[in-house]
């Protein structure tokens, strides 16, 4: 039996096998590890990111720091007038990071199977080239059109009860 569709797959089908690269940002901020916390949050509140990649001095990602981290961060530093420490003190070294040629159905599911609001992309060497947030990634992909499984002259027939 062939269960080919009567249609063939509309071109922005496509679009799901394309490269991140078309849709990751190419501006965005990066933290070092020596900045201060204070200063990473003065950064990510000007840059309005959810959070930044940490990197070396040759722009390999080496951490990456949230908003959530430095939200409880600051909160308790106010409360019991701490010193805030460095990026490096704070900063989850645990993190992913996708290739500059994942494609965009692949980076779907990795956002819907992890937490994170964003992840570095970075180039076969290591080194950052982009940044893709859920929310480009949600842009982007409501913007493709639907693929039919049907005739044209496919009709929908309401139920009469």
């Amino acid at each position: 039996m062939n269960y080919e569709p009567r249609k063939r797959l509309n071109s922005s089908h496509a679009q799901m096998s394309d490269s991140i690269s078309s849709i990751m940002k190419r501006s965005f901020v990066c933290l070092r590890e020596f900045d201060t916390i204070e200063d990473a949050v003065d950064i990510l509140i000007r840059s309005k990111q959810s959070g930044a990649p940490v990197i070396d001095e040759n722009r390999v990602v080496i951490g990456y720091l949230s908003e959530k981290e430095c939200l409880k961060l600051v909160t308790g530093l106010r409360y019991h007038n701490g010193f805030p420490g460095y990026v490096s003190d704070h900063m989850n070294d645990e993190f992913k990071t996708m290739n500059v040629e994942t494609n965009i159905f692949t980076a779907v599911t990795t956002f819907i199977n992890y937490r994170y609001h964003a992840y570095p992309v970075v180039d076969n060497e290591g080194k950052i080239v982009g940044l893709l947030t859920r929310q480009l990634l949600l842009e982007n992909v409501s913007n493709i059109k639907q693929t039919s499984w049907f005739d044209s002259d496919f009709q929908t027939v309401k139920r009469v009860t």
